[in-house]
């Protein structure tokens, strides 16, 4: 329920509702302000003091619009960086998974340079599974709506 979604589990814990809020501002610091330099800027008391505890419908929404709508900056950056960028939402994912744990283990933030460093570092799916590729873009064709 929305109660149970903000309710901290004890007096100094944090609730559901606030980690979420964190979640979201740390995926909105790192990728947008660090790596889509998209101007964020980050209230971190706010994620976990937040008072205007928003339905858990309306937070849930926010994390995945806030995961859709940073696909394409990131996106738009590799592909500046390499014409030939072909990969898939889920290959962006894992690229930016393990950019976070490269730069967290060599104690530095995220930025297009490590990001840049582990797509040097693995063959994307387009070239690895093309025949497989391509037949599900030619079966989607007709079966699904474009996302652009």
């Amino acid at each position: 329920t929305d109660q149970q979604l903000w309710q901290r589990p004890f007096a100094h814990g944090n609730s559901v509702g606030h980690l979420l809020l964190h979640m979201t501002g740390n995926l909105s610091y790192y990728i947008g302000a660090r790596v889509a330099e998209n101007g964020y800027v980050r209230d971190r008391d706010r994620e976990f003091n937040e008072t205007d505890c928003k339905p858990k419908a309306e937070v849930l929404a926010e994390i995945f619009s806030l995961a859709v709508n940073m696909q394409k900056p990131v996106t738009d950056i590799l592909r500046e960086q390499y014409a030939h960028f072909d990969r898939l939402g889920a290959e962006i994912e894992q690229l930016i998974v393990a950019g976070l744990y490269t730069a967290f283990n060599a104690k530095q933030q995220l930025t297009t340079d490590v990001l840049l460093a582990e797509i040097q570092g693995t063959q994307p799916l387009s070239v690895t599974r093309a025949e497989e590729v391509q037949s599900i873009r030619e079966w989607a064709k007709t079966r699904a709506v474009p996302a652009d």
